[in-house]
């Protein structure tokens, strides 16, 4: 069977943890069952084929994932009938743990139910009960919090929520525990966004903050990037080249070297504010003849629209304004999260 040098890679390299990225219908299961046949065949270090676990998204693909990796073995006892051992693994790859995420976290909680405390018994709630089960928990918290009558929330109600309606209220509650739960630790999920939230709402370190220091990061990346585009482009400029698009070049130059120079939010802040890029300048017929003309204006356009996306979507304001907003709304984000929370004591 013919591989690509990097299938090859993928089947083959051993003592250490690999990842594959492909598109669909680039063979990524015909590499995984190549490399499973390889493992359970490796000469030196061979693998049991019940000892390995394979997890698949739909329970489709689990099924074709285990016929496949079976017909592979199979196909290979055909080649050699007196291997015992192989015939022992095409066997054993009936017990191979290759299903759903689901089906394997089910599997592995019914064997160890002792140690986890819950009843062996248990079952996968419908989805029509487990509706039920939600709306009665976020019933549950929107009562007891109406019930306290502390500022906070009333704050909260009336900031998201200003009618006799809570549906808001119940769907904001369920979209940020659904969002709590993708993270492996849901509850120091929290803690570390509140903390966050707390930096962000002070005045002191909020330069400093993991969210502020991530966005600045970010930034300056994309503009070392153009930077490093520019300088390319600039190499291929030669002396006859149209002084209104070297001018602009330069221009560009200057510009991205002052991003790139900020050691702040607010000095990228103020360079992205107080300049701009000039438009593309017109050209005549013989400038738009000259090589590098519709690259320059590709390049051109590509760093405007940078620029104008980190003014629209990042730094939209003073590092001061955007304090003083977070200082108001970290206290209801702060309820919002007391809120989610108990929601999660509840339901879960």
């Amino acid at each position: 069977m013919n591989y690509t040098k990097e299938q090859e890679q993928a089947i083959f390299l051993r003592g250490k943890n690999i990842m594959v990225s492909a598109g669909a219908g680039a063979g990524k299961t015909r590499v995984l069952v190549s490399r499973m046949a390889e493992l359970i065949m490796d000469k030196e270090h061979p693998i049991e084929a019940d000892r390995f676990l394979v997890m698949t998204f739909t329970n489709a693909a689990a099924a074709e994932m285990k016929e496949r990796i079976g017909t592979e073995l199979e196909e290979r006892l055909e080649k050699d009938p007196d291997n015992l051992y192989l015939r022992k693994q095409i066997r054993k790859i009936r017990q191979a743990d290759i299903s759903t995420i689901h089906s394997f976290c089910n599997h592995l909680i019914r064997t160890h139910y002792n140690e986890l405390a819950i009843d062996p018994s248990f079952r996968i709630g419908e989805e029509g009960e487990l509706f039920l089960l939600r709306q009665q928990a976020v019933e549950q918290v929107l009562e007891e919090a109406y019930a306290s009558g502390r500022e906070s929330f009333l704050q909260f109600v009336e900031a998201y929520a200003p009618g006799k309606n809570d549906t808001v209220l119940e769907e904001m509650i369920e979209d940020l525990y659904r969002f709590s739960r993708s993270f492996p630790n849901a509850d120091g999920w929290f803690e570390k966004t509140g903390k966050e939230a707390a930096i962000l709402a002070g005045k002191d370190g909020w330069d400093t903050s993991t969210a502020v220091t991530l966005l600045l990061s970010k930034a300056q990346k994309e503009s070392l990037q153009i930077q490093e585009e520019l300088y390319q482009l600039l190499e291929s400029v030669t002396e006859d080249a149209p002084e209104k698009y070297t001018g602009l070049l330069q221009e560009i130059k200057e510009y991205i070297n002052s991003l790139t120079q900020a050691k702040d939010y607010n000095s990228y802040y103020k360079v992205l504010s107080q300049k701009s890029i000039s438009s593309f300048p017109r050209a005549a017929k013989k400038e738009k003849e000259w090589g590098l003309y519709e690259e320059v204006k590709e390049f051109h356009q590509k760093v405007r629209e940078q620029i104008n996306s980190q003014k629209e979507n990042v730094f939209t304001a003073p590092a001061e304004e955007l304090q003083r907003e977070a200082a108001v709304i970290y206290p209801l984000l702060e309820e919002y999260m007391t809120l989610t929370k108990r929601f999660a004591e509840i339901y879960f």
